[in-house]
C-alpha cells in the first residue's frame, strides 16, 4: 500500500500572510480543511491521532489552488534550538581566527559567563558549574 501522493507544508499567500498549512501535489500548494489549515504544523503533528482521519480522506486534487503560495520551512517554532560550539570548532579554525575566550548563554535563565581563558578546554572548565543538568560536563 503506497502512501498520500501530497504532502503536508507550510506556506503563506503573496508578500506577506499568516503561516498556514496546506498540502503539495505535483509541485502545487492546494488548501486543506480549515480545522488543519489554520493550525500551525508542529501542532497539527503533536495532534496527529485526531486529524488522521481528515487527512485520510484528503485526495491530491482536493482543495482550492493558492496560486500566489510561498512556501516556508515546514516546522516554523520548535520550542528548543540547541546549538553547541565545541560541535563546530573544527570549522572555526577554518573560516577565521579562534576566539581567545568563550561566552556561555542560557536563555531560560539569562546567565551569562565569559572565560578569560583560550579556547575550548576553558569554555568546558566553565561549563561545568553552568550546565543545568547538575552533571559534569565532557569536553569530548
Amino acid at each position: 500500500m503506497h502512501g498520500p501522493a501530497w504532502s503536508l507544508v507550510t506556506y503563506h499567500e503573496g508578500d506577506v500572510g499568516k503561516p498556514r498549512t496546506g498540502m503539495l501535489t505535483d509541485g502545487v500548494v492546494r488548501q486543506v480543511p480549515e480545522a488543519i489549515a489554520g493550525r500551525p504544523l508542529l501542532d497539527v503533528l503533536r495532534d496527529w491521532d485526531a486529524v488522521v482521519p481528515t487527512l485520510h480522506a484528503l485526495a491530491p486534487e482536493d482543495g482550492e489552488v493558492v496560486a500566489d503560495a510561498v512556501l516556508l520551512a515546514p516546522l516554523r517554532y520548535p520550542a528548543k534550538v540547541l546549538c553547541a560550539g565545541a560541535n563546530y570548532y573544527g570549522h572555526l579554525e577554518w573560516a577565521s581566527d579562534v576566539p581567545s575566550g568563550c561566552v556561555l548563554t542560557s536563555s531560560s535563565s539569562r546567565r551569562r559567563r565569559q572565560s578569560s581563558g583560550r579556547g575550548r578546554r576553558s569554555c568546558f572548565r566553565h561549563a561545568k558549574g553552568a550546565g543545568s543538568t547538575g552533571r559534569p560536563s565532557s569536553p569530548w
